[in-house]
């Protein structure tokens, strides 16, 4: 769907293949499940954040395995610019992303003063 809208998509399969994937061929926008095998969106969050503070970061998450806990409050905290719960559609996920590329970085003196 967001190649069909225009976008190059790169697919990484766990946390630990997206942060090697990103910091060999970068990316504007980063979406990032929470609950990954190996390295969670928590730490690639951590880790992205810091070391590529113009990157967007989208957290998404079902509230894991039981639907019943919900991390994305936290992903906000962490670093990431925009959440979504699971499931969502895909005109949800195209606006999300159309939005967090127009906002200012995180970070930014707007991006502080907004939080």
């Amino acid at each position: 769907m967001l190649e069909t809208a225009g976008f190059t998509v790169i697919e990484a399969g766990d946390g630990i293949e997206g942060l090697h994937t990103f910091r060999r061929a970068g990316a504007d926008v980063v979406v990032c499940d929470l609950f990954m095998p190996d390295c969670d969106g928590m730490q690639v969050i951590r880790e992205l954040r810091p070391e590529f503070p113009g990157v967007k970061i989208i957290a998404i998450s079902g509230g894991g395995l039981d639907g019943k806990l919900d991390l994305l409050p936290m992903a906000l905290r962490a670093g990431a610019d925009e959440i979504l719960f699971k499931p969502f559609g895909p005109a949800a996920l195209l606006a999300v992303v159309r939005r967090v590329l127009q906002t200012p970085a995180w970070g930014s003196a707007l991006s502080q003063a907004a939080l």
